[in-house]
């Protein structure tokens, strides 16, 4: 997979919300995604050390690297640097549908 095959999308319902539960499903029942671990990081408002949670996010795995993400916001899943053909199956089991965004 090369960069140019990489989108920033949001894939979601026009009716009603995806659910953490239903995200959860999709992100074990798919062997190119794993999910997000909580990871210790430096607040950069704070300076202080905090956990920041994986709760509602996932990598992409690609040849055993993790190559982008997506996460669940408000019902919504925002993905970074996953290629389209993926959103469109991810969208499709979540009886969703997803628009490319331009995040520049």
């Amino acid at each position: 997979m090369n960069d140019s095959d990489c989108i920033f999308a949001s894939i979601f319902r026009d009716d009603i919300s995806i659910g953490d539960s239903e995200w959860s499903d999709v992100i074990l029942s798919m062997d190119f995604l794993e999910p997000m671990p909580d990871r210790k990081g430096i607040n950069p408002f704070t300076s202080e050390e905090e956990v920041f949670s994986g709760a509602g996010k996932a990598f992409l795995i690609c040849d055993g690297t993790r190559d982008g993400s997506a996460a669940l916001v408000d019902g919504i899943i925002m993905t970074t640097g996953i290629p389209e053909n993926i959103c469109r199956q991810v969208a499709t089991c979540l009886n969703a549908r997803y628009v490319i965004e331009d995040r520049s």
